[in-house]
């Protein structure tokens, strides 16, 4: 038994060592599989700047929200960013390049094509605003109460202007001259050219919301409860309506009259005369508060408002009467965009809604998650809207 181990257990040894090694001979010959292809990178055609601009908050001037350049179907996220987080303002747009401020205090120049940051410039406080674009200069205000004014190509500071407290209004422009409201309790107007005071004109309270014109007047909303019509030219008050609430509305100015919205429900339209506010109808919505502001359709000669607590409602011009309104789960602390037949409203739900004028169906929607702040922009065959994480989005064709 002896002589059998010492003999088969070599035996059983060798041959278990040459059959691992034509084992391993037999692995290395097998050849490797090939590699899966690579799919390859989708990358979104080129966008061609076109005419279609958007330059200041609601297309500045009489701010009736009102772009043009891009079908509501078919839009596809093309790009999206972080700007930090609790954003709520909203973008200018021009030749090519999206223009915003963030709660970081970091002012942005971004490509449309790519999504990438041109250049950024961090100024002394967050920004809530949006900026106005105007002869090749940025006009933004921050929460420290500075108005700054930045090289377009580079973000360069060309100079700035004090006020006293923070800044929320966006800067509008007409005839010349720039304005804006300051937490102050003040009105601004400013030369664009070398920035310095040509008048200001002081209210009772914070002066939140962003002023409107006609080119003769400028139209305040107020935490003072008044809508103020002002002239353009002096700086005096011409008219003004006492509502015993706050108007936090920015106004819009629509044929020779001002729309306006309040804090418990309110939407009125009042004819703008040299020196009158005269009222032409309004209408109250139990439950609801306006906060946003408007956009409107010549077409349809109608008023898109967005309702801060319910819904965004259809009016008709002439007579306030509701053609429709589209429900959202929370409601719009954003103004509307009106591009064609289409709004594109951007809810507290987290969606952008895109709406039929005509009939208030929805025709398209697309899906962000946190609530949605800042206005919609429209311009260069896109459209930009920040959510209030901070995710600046970018959607086109």
């Amino acid at each position: 038994m002896k002589i059998f181990s010492r003999i088969i257990v070599p035996v059983l040894f060798i041959a278990a060592a040459a059959g691992a090694f034509l084992f391993m001979r037999h692995l290395h010959s097998v050849p490797e599989p090939a590699a899966p292809p690579v799919p390859e990178k989708s990358v979104p055609a080129p966008i061609s700047p076109g005419s279609s601009q958007w330059t200041a908050y609601q297309g500045g001037g009489a701010m009736t929200g009102v772009a043009s350049g891009i079908d509501s179907v078919g839009l596809k996220l093309r790009w999206t960013i972080n700007i930090g987080n609790n954003a709520e303002s909203s973008a200018a747009i021009l030749d090519g390049t999206a223009y915003i401020g963030g709660k970081d205090s970091k002012f942005r120049a971004i490509d449309i094509d790519t999504g990438e940051i041109k250049w950024q410039k961090t100024l002394d406080a967050s920004i809530a605003a949006t900026p106005l674009i105007l002869d090749n200069k940025i006009f933004i205000g921050d929460t420290s109460g500075i108005l700054h004014v930045l090289s377009v190509s580079d973000g360069a500071e060309l100079g700035r202007f004090e006020t006293i407290d923070e800044i929320h209004s966006s800067i509008n422009y007409s005839g010349g001259r720039i304005f804006f409201g300051s937490w102050d309790n003040f009105l601004y107007c400013l030369d664009p050219g070398d920035y310095h005071l040509l008048w200001k004109f002081q209210t009772d309270a914070q002066v939140h919301a962003t002023p409107t014109t006609d080119g003769k007047h400028v139209f305040i909303g107020g935490c003072d409860h008044h809508l103020r019509s002002v002239s353009l030219a002096s700086g005096k008050e011409d008219a003004s309506i006492d509502f015993d609430d706050i108007v936090p509305t920015p106004p819009m100015v629509v044929k020779n009259s001002v729309i306006v919205g309040t804090m418990n429900g309110v939407v009125a339209r009042y004819a703008v005369g040299e020196s009158s506010l005269e009222q032409i109808w309004r209408r109250s919505f139990p439950g609801e508060r306006f906060y946003a502001g408007f956009a409107y359709s010549e077409t349809h000669s109608a008023i898109l408002a967005s309702g801060q607590d319910k819904a965004l409602y259809c009016l008709e011009l002439d007579t306030g009467k509701t053609v429709w309104a589209f429900s959202s789960l929370q409601g719009f602390d954003a103004p509307p965009v009106v591009c064609g037949s289409s709004v594109f409203a951007a809810g507290k739900d987290g969606r952008l809604h895109v709406i039929d004028i005509k009939s208030g169906a929805e025709i398209f929607s697309f899906l962000a998650g946190p609530p949605i702040k800042g206005a919609p922009a429209i311009g260069n065959s896109v459209i930009i809207f920040c959510d209030s994480s901070g995710n600046l989005y970018c959607l086109s064709h």
